[in-house]
């Protein structure tokens, strides 16, 4: 997976915020001794764990721009005045809502102080039966359990000065076969001038492709921002990583966020994979929309190899 797909993956979180529609974990570091078999990290798979750490990113934000989109459309149900807060004495509510495109999703309320609209406290459960909903256009299916449980809420979702603290969880989650377990907490903050700072942090979650690939991360810390008024975007992402294509566990330290505008990919970024035997790669974005990957196979600091490729190779 290339920057477009990290770029594409903020900027539908981006859109998603709006309403148009990772101290990382325990290090990977060795005793430098002498490795006892192949190095997790080579010469031969760095563009393949340089993916893997991509991916992660990418999907992580994936998942936080479907999440705040539900969360938003939950928003806009509660203050409609179907939903929590319709009195005080019935502060739960189960609905079930029929999906535009057939299927059924399921609405389990609480809310811990009756507002008529999501307050800190408040927990929505949404248990999705092949739910058909509709994503610019095309049919998009949901099915499975995302549990909404609301730390705080500041303003309207979106709206300019707004805060929402949330925690995630996905049990089976999935949208037209990828699916996710785990959970996060997310922050999301409309900030002056119609800027997006979006924070994901949490102790595990799988993301699975419907031909059986995944990614995985725990211990992460991951924080996308936009600026849709200058097309500006970064992304940061710290915590262990692991997943199809490379054996075994990867901590991962963003030291310089990735930046792009527009439609570009990033165009400056570095972030530093390591493994428990030692082995590592560097991997640094350049203005010109090449990458330099420097592979330190057997954990002494020295480089044992320097790969300069392309965003589009990155993975294969």
């Amino acid at each position: 997976m290339g920057g477009s797909r990290i770029r594409d993956a903020v900027v539908v979180l981006a859109a998603a915020f709006l309403g148009m529609s990772c101290g990382g974990g325990g290090g990977g570091g060795s005793d430098n001794g002498e490795l006892s078999g192949p190095p997790t990290v080579s010469s031969e798979n760095a563009k393949t764990a340089a993916g893997l750490v991509t991916d992660a990113a990418d999907s992580l934000i994936e998942v936080a721009g479907t999440s705040g989109d539900i969360l938003e459309q939950t928003e806009e149900y509660v203050e409609s005045g179907t939903g929590l807060g319709r009195a005080a004495a019935d502060p739960v509510d189960v609905s079930t809502l029929v999906c535009p495109g057939g299927g059924r999703a399921t609405l389990d309320l609480t809310d811990e102080a009756p507002t008529g609209e999501l307050s800190g406290g408040d927990r929505v459960t949404v248990t999705f039966q092949d739910c058909v909903g509709e994503d610019d256009g095309s049919a998009v299916t949901f099915d499975g359990v995302l549990t909404m449980s609301v730390r705080s809420a500041e303003g309207d979702y979106g709206a300019q000065g707004s805060s929402f603290e949330v925690d995630f969880s996905f049990q089976g989650f999935s949208v037209d076969g990828w699916t996710v377990n785990g959970g996060f907490s997310a922050t999301f903050e409309a900030q002056a001038g119609g800027a997006l700072r979006v924070t994901v942090a949490g102790d595990s979650l799988t993301v699975s492709a419907p031909e059986g690939a995944s990614v995985s991360c725990t211990n992460f810390v991951c924080t996308a921002t936009a600026d849709p008024a200058s097309d500006a975007y970064t992304l940061d992402l710290d915590g262990t990583v692991s997943g199809s294509g490379v054996d075994g566990e990867l901590h991962v330290e963003t030291s310089d966020p990735f930046a792009w505008t527009d439609d570009n990919d990033p165009t400056s970024g570095r972030f530093t994979a390591t493994a428990s035997d030692g082995s590592s790669l560097t991997f640094e974005a350049h203005a010109d929309g090449t990458v330099t990957i420097t592979v330190d196979e057997d954990g002494d600091g020295s480089a044992d190899a320097t790969i300069e490729t392309t965003w589009d190779e990155i993975g294969s």
